[in-house]
């Protein structure tokens, strides 16, 4: 559909708020005019989602060369890393949307949403357990972990512990990675984003066609 006489300003504030991410739909009627939360009065409405986004919580290769590969495919990407793995970082990595984690126990807040993937390479039960347990009281749509199905089986056995029920913690895929055991840590990030992507495609999650 092509609106020759859109107004600036209501165009602006979609960009605005796909910025914040937050979800919009627009109304488009024939006359050209174009609407923000758009009533019944419409010819067409279209509905405009926040980008897919990954936040990565590692701190081996695994988590750098993700980074690396969503960041190529032009994916917003934020990096948490412990503080001395920050340190030892590549300089020529671009950590600009990093954060550094102090102690497992004062992780920094988080605003994950329904278009958000979490991914942990972590290797560490000390930081993946508080990790996990943030990310699943969250919406994220994708939680995923790298690891082997018996890393993955004590993984369960130790959430069960802090209190996660089943249905959390059946939203975690593990092992991670839409074709199975990768080792090399670039073929990894290429089987994680795959499987991510291909939820993405599959889950619905516009906010509108929910709302009851």
């Amino acid at each position: 559909m092509i609106v020759p006489n859109a107004d600036p300003m209501v165009v602006r504030r979609c960009g605005d708020w796909l910025a914040a991410r937050v979800p919009l739909r627009l109304g488009f009627r024939e006359c050209g005019e174009i609407t923000l939360a758009p009533t019944e009065n419409v010819d067409h409405v279209f509905t405009y989602l926040p980008k897919l986004r990954i936040r990565i919580a590692g701190r081996s290769a695994d988590a750098i060369a993700l980074h690396r590969v969503a960041t190529a495919a032009g994916l917003p990407v934020l990096l948490q890393m412990p503080e001395q793995d920050f340190d030892n970082a590549d300089p020529a990595l671009d950590l600009s949307r990093g954060f550094r984690m102090q102690t497992p126990t004062s992780l920094p807040v988080v605003d994950d949403d329904p278009w958000t993937a979490v991914i942990l390479s972590l290797h560490d039960a000390d930081w993946e357990d508080p990790l996990l347990v943030q990310a699943l009281q969250g919406p994220a749509f994708f939680i995923g972990a790298v690891g082997s199905r018996k890393t993955h089986e004590r993984r369960c056995n130790r959430l069960r512990a802090l209190g996660c029920g089943e249905q959390q913690i059946r939203r975690i895929r593990a092992p991670v990675g839409l074709v199975a055991s990768m080792r090399d840590a670039s073929s990894l990030a290429v089987s994680i984003l795959a499987e991510i992507l291909s939820c993405w495609k599959q889950v619905s999650i516009d906010p509108f066609q929910t709302r009851r």
